[in-house]
Parts: C-alpha cells; sequence; structure tokens
C-alpha cells in the first residue's frame, strides 16, 4: 500500500492521527488532526515541530517532553487524557495514545500518536454521575450521597469535636394525598416539600431524599443539643402551611426521628439506622410529632423484631382467637350483627393489643395471611350458630388495605363461603375507606362482584378518609360506619363533631345505605345518634369484644329470651 492510499484510509478514521521522527519532528497526519492543528492540509504539516503550529507554542515543551519519553524508553503511552485547545478556538478534552515505531535496525525511528475527542462522553458521564447521585423527582441528594456527606461531616465534627444532628422526616399517610389526587399531583407535593425544607435550613445543612415520602435532613455544627429542638419547631411551622397544586390545597403533617453524633452514633450506619428508629417510635405515637433517639428504642424495636418472627407462626401454633362485638339496631335494640375481631394470645405475654401486632402485620405483609385466617375461621362459626338456630343476622370481617389490593381476594372470599357453607348474605366485608380510594374504579369492581354474590358490604372508619359523594355513589354499599373518632365528642362540647356525625347520617340515607355509628361508650352518645337517625350502635356501652365461647353464649341467651 502506497503512502496517499494509507492516508485517505487515516483521513476517514474518526481519531486525529499523526507520526513524528526522533526529534519530534512531524511526518505526516490526517485530515482531522491537521483541522485541529490549524493547518490547511496534512501536507503542511510536513517539517514542521509544535512550537510551529498556531497556538501551540505554550504546550510545544510539554508535548516533547511527552514524545522523548516514548522513543527513549520504547514503551507506549496508553491512555493520557488532556484539556486541548484548538486552533479554532475550541477546548476539549481527548483521550490520546503514543506509540514507538522501530526502523529496519530495530531501533525506535519515530512515535505515532492519536487521540479523540471525548467530550461529549465526559459530559454525559458527568451527567450520569450527577443523576446517580440525586433523586430523579426532587433533585435531591440522594441515598447514597447523604451517606458520603455523612461520613464526610462526621469526620469534619470529630476534628473539630463539634455535634451533628440527623434527622429521618416522613411525610404522614402521604399514600392518602396519591389516592385523592393521583400521583402526578403527589410528586408535585414531594418537589414542594423538599423545596421548603431547603428554604427552612441553613446553606451548610444538607436535605436529601432517601425514597418515597422519606426525608433526610443533616444538620452540620450543632451548638447545642437544645439547638436541634429549634430546627424541629421550624421544619413543623413550615411544612404546616398548605400546598397549593393545580387549584388544590393540600396539608400535609409529618413524623420525625432525630440522632445526634456522637452520643448517638459514631458511624454513618449508626446515626441512619438510629434516626430512622427514633421516626417509627414518632410515628407510633399518633404522627404528626418527633422523638429523640434513646437505647431504649433499639431495646424495643429487638424486642418487636422477635415479636415478628413468632407472629409469623401463630396462626399455626393456634395462638390466634376471634372475638366478637355485637351490633345493635338503634331503634329496637335487637341485635343487627357482630364483628368479629382478631386476638393474638401470646404464650408469654398474653394477649397482645391489636394495636401492636396489627400494625406489624401489615408492614411484614403478614396481615393477608392473618386476615385470610379470620375469614374462614368467622364463617365455619357463623354457619356453625346459624344451624343451631342462634339468632346471628350477619357476621363482619375486617378485610386491611393489603387483603384488599391482593390478587386471589375474590377466590379467597367464596373459598372461605363455599368450604364453610355459609349463606353470602350472613357475610359482611368491611373495607376501610382509604383502601377503596386507592383505585376507585377497581374497587367499584370488586365490590359490585361481592353484591352480586350476595355478599354485604360496609365501609369502614367512615370520614377520615378523602373520599367524596362522588366518589361514594360508585360504591354498592349497605352500611357506613362512622369512625369512633366523631363519636367521641358527641356528649360534651362536640358541636362540630355532631354536625358531622349529623351529616353522614344524613348523606348515607339519601344514598339509600344504612349507618352504624362505632366506639359508643355513653347513653348521651346513644341517645344522641339515636335522635340523628342512626340505624346501628357499636360499642362498649352494649358489649365489649367476646371470645368464641362467651359470645355463643350471649347468642344462646338472646335465644331463650325470644
Amino acid at each position: 500500500m502506497d503512502f496517499e492510499s494509507l492516508r485517505r484510509i487515516l483521513d476517514h478514521l474518526p481519531v486525529s492521527f499523526f507520526w513524528k521522527d526522533c526529534n519530534s519532528v512531524y511526518q505526516g497526519c490526517n485530515a482531522s488532526f491537521a483541522r485541529d492543528a490549524g493547518i490547511a492540509s496534512p501536507a503542511g504539516i510536513l517539517g514542521l515541530q509544535d512550537q510551529d503550529l498556531p497556538g501551540r507554542s505554550a504546550e510545544a515543551e510539554v508535548y516533547q517532553r511527552r514524545d522523548r519519553r516514548v522513543i527513549d524508553t520504547g514503551e507506549p503511552l496508553l491512555g493520557y487524557e488532556e484539556l486541548r485547545h484548538f486552533a479554532d478556538g475550541r477546548e476539549v478534552m481527548i483521550v490520546g495514545n503514543l506509540l514507538p515505531f522501530h526502523g529496519p535496525d530495530g531501533a525506535v525511528a519515530g512515535i505515532v500518536g492519536f487521540y479523540s475527542d471525548v467530550s461529549d462522553q465526559r459530559a454525559t458521564e458527568s451527567r450520569l454521575r450527577l443523576l446517580s447521585l440525586h433523586d430523579q423527582l426532587t433533585g435531591l441528594p440522594n441515598q447514597a450521597l447523604i451517606r458520603d456527606r455523612l461520613e464526610q461531616a462526621i469526620l469534619v465534627a470529630a476534628q473539630r469535636q463539634r455535634a451533628l444532628g440527623l434527622i429521618c422526616l416522613d411525610i404522614d399517610n402521604f399514600q392518602k394525598v396519591n389516592n385523592t389526587f393521583g400521583h402526578a399531583i403527589g410528586d408535585e407535593v414531594l418537589r414542594l416539600v423538599s423545596a421548603r425544607l431547603q428554604q427552612t435550613l441553613f446553606n451548610a445543612d444538607t436535605v436529601g431524599r432517601m425514597g418515597g415520602d422519606v426525608f433526610v435532613l443533616l444538620l452540620r455544627d450543632l451548638q447545642h443539643r437544645d439547638d436541634i429542638s429549634l430546627v424541629l419547631r421550624k421544619i413543623r411551622q413550615s411544612l404546616a402551611r398548605p400546598f397549593m397544586v393545580e387549584g388544590h390545597e393540600v396539608f400535609v403533617t409529618v413524623s420525625l426521628g432525630v440522632a445526634l453524633y456522637p452520643e448517638d452514633g459514631e458511624d454513618a450506619a449508626s446515626l441512619l439506622k438510629n434516626a430512622n428508629t427514633a421516626l417509627h417510635k414518632a410515628k407510633e405515637a399518633g404522627r404528626n410529632s418527633y422523638r429523640l433517639y434513646s437505647p431504649a428504642m433499639n431495646a424495643s424495636a429487638l424486642m418487636w423484631l422477635g415479636l415478628e418472627s413468632q407472629l409469623r407462626k401463630a396462626i399455626e401454633l393456634g395462638q390466634m382467637e376471634i372475638y366478637f362485638q355485637p351490633q345493635i339496631d338503634a331503634v329496637s335494640g335487637a341485635l343487627a350483627g357482630a364483628e368479629a375481631l382478631v386476638r393474638w394470645r401470646h404464650p408469654e405475654l398474653g394477649l397482645v393489643s391489636p394495636a401492636d401486632f396489627i400494625p406489624l402485620a401489615e408492614d411484614t405483609g403478614l396481615i393477608v395471611d392473618i386476615g385470610t385466617w379470620v375469614l374462614n375461621e368467622t364463617c365455619v362459626r357463623a354457619k356453625a350458630w346459624h344451624d343451631l338456630g342462634l339468632p346471628l343476622p350477619r357476621v363482619a370481617v375486617n378485610l386491611s388495605p393489603l387483603q384488599f389490593r391482593h390478587q386471589d381476594l375474590v377466590t379467597t372470599v367464596c373459598a372461605a363461603l363455599l368450604d364453610s357453607g355459609l349463606d353470602p348474605s350472613l357475610l359482611e366485608l368491611e373495607i376501610t375507606e382509604s383502601a377503596v380510594m386507592h383505585d376507585v374504579d377497581k374497587a367499584a369492581d370488586i365490590l359490585r362482584y361481592f353484591r352480586e354474590m350476595g355478599v354485604r358490604v360496609a365501609i369502614d372508619d367512615f370520614g377520615t378518609g378523602y373520599s367524596s359523594l362522588s366518589h361514594l355513589k360508585k360504591f354498592p354499599i349497605t352500611l357506613l360506619k362512622i369512625d369512633r373518632t366523631f363519636i367521641e365528642g358527641t356528649d360534651c362540647d362536640g358541636e362540630d363533631n355532631r354536625a358531622i356525625v349529623t351529616a353522614i347520617i344524613a348523606m348515607g340515607h339519601r344514598l339509600g345505605i344504612k349507618v352504624l355509628a362505632e366506639g359508643v361508650e355513653t347513653a348521651a352518645q346513644s341517645e344522641f345518634l339515636r335522635g340523628s337517625g342512626c340505624d346501628e350502635l357499636q360499642g362498649y356501652l352494649f358489649s365489649r369484644p367476646l371470645p368464641s365461647a362467651k359470645f355463643q353464649a350471649f347468642l344462646e341467651g338472646l335465644s331463650a329470651a325470644g
């Protein structure tokens, strides 16, 4: 192959190519290199050195030292990077290579060099690094960058003997915002929350997003432990103001957990774990609050970790029990039905409160298996009582939100009815308002299927979610259960609660739906509810939840009296 043929091939390579003799004098190049060097054509490079090229005088000495190294050692120089200024004014990041070539006598006769423009590649890599360390929705540091900044902050704090604060922040019941307004508005709320948090904290502090609706705030250089309380107050006050999104006024509350360096941990992993533990304690306390970490929290967390393991075996070990609480007709005082409630009789702890183990079951997904067991056992017992001729108009079983969204729900209900032989009209399924609002159309289809089977459907905890009358009309329900929080204040200075309860009862009746009030504990509450037209009542005023044997005795007493 002659030189011209070789040069034409080199002109089409996607690299800039040149070769020099042992004195760093150019012997040739391709068209790309000539353009970069400011030479009219490759032929114009012959006999020139770097200091002869336009704009190369400043870098010529560097290039010649590099050439000399390769010529003297006979070793290639591969993959060097530099920012190069081209004759046309461009500033380009290149990756280059220098290779020695040998003459007939085997000695180094010169060097061959070539380089590529990697500016776009480096820019892309930079963007990818940025994306890999930042949350794409909010632009905040993500978990990886938070941990890195926390580790760096700990090193600085240790040197200066200063304190650090780490806050884990969770938006309370954020799923309700998504369920009510949609995920697009939910995402915008997250962006607005992140912006407001950044405005609230000092520039030296870090706000990051761990994922979902959980944020982390790193407070550097705390002067005093009490400073954290002031920051927490500022955060809660800042987020208490409503967020306006597409014409919707959205309110949020937050739970916060705090860990301090060095007393609550001397490394990033410990601080993150302990702040998260404190956050869970704040949520357990009823949300919209904060907790500072204490060592006792870890002991409690370990206890509940052990309980989770034991809860997984509770059903097969026969530790689960079903209690039944009567539901009373508000006008006649007769038994209208009963609600099945699960209890866990722990061999060492005794009767564990549902308030303690139901959230644990929901967090771990065990609630689906527990709910299925409760449904099956309830249907079997209700059928047995019905066969004995005992007066039980219906029995209600709660479905958790997770259980309601489970793909096998309809099959599970059908199997429970078929296996037990219970008439579908004697079964009532209670679904929380928030569960049906997760996907309104899908929920309506499932509830319609149950009603076509003859199964009754009740909306539990009504008034605590975000449903509207237009949504409520879609659901083929037979009963609305007013949440106990509205009933508690109706027998004292609770004008607002009375107004809400009265409105729910009237709304239910307009839609042809019966209304039941939960948590009725006083005669004054019962009298108000009867006077307001409430159809059914349930609460300690009439009976506490009863174990199966005692509830059967209760039914037998009604049968004998009737």
